[in-house]
């Protein structure tokens, strides 16, 4: 996919749970449960101060239940106002599950995009 300077795309990304119990995120109420990640062409993650947010519920999904997000993507460094420079990205979903304990993050990855920005 192809982002022109004055474009702005749609990234939608999905979580599903596949098992046979139900499975809670966000037990913090944050609203980076389900987000995505931009890393440039070599692989590096770029800079993003995304704000989350405690304002979400917890969200649980029964077994084969999935929920969606999109976000609006101009191409910028996201929560920094600065549009990356032309080239290669890839946007990678991920989704955040916080611990009962609140004290720590696991990250699960899903798949990819690559995008070329002009």
């Amino acid at each position: 996919a192809a982002l022109a300077a004055t474009d702005t795309a749609r990234v939608t990304v999905s979580a599903r749970n596949p098992g046979a119990r139900a499975l809670t995120f966000g037990a913090a109420g944050s609203s980076c449960w389900l987000d995505f990640e931009i890393a440039d062409a070599a692989g590096q993650p770029v800079e993003s101060r995304v704000a989350c947010t405690r304002d979400l519920p917890t969200i649980t999904l029964r077994a084969g239940e999935s929920t969606t997000r999109t976000y609006a993507w101009t191409g910028d460094a996201r929560g920094t106002g600065r549009r990356l420079s032309a080239g290669t990205y890839r946007l990678t979903a991920i989704a955040r599950v916080v611990g009962r304990s609140g004290l720590g993050t696991d990250q699960v990855r899903g798949a990819s995009v690559t995008v070329q920005l002009r």
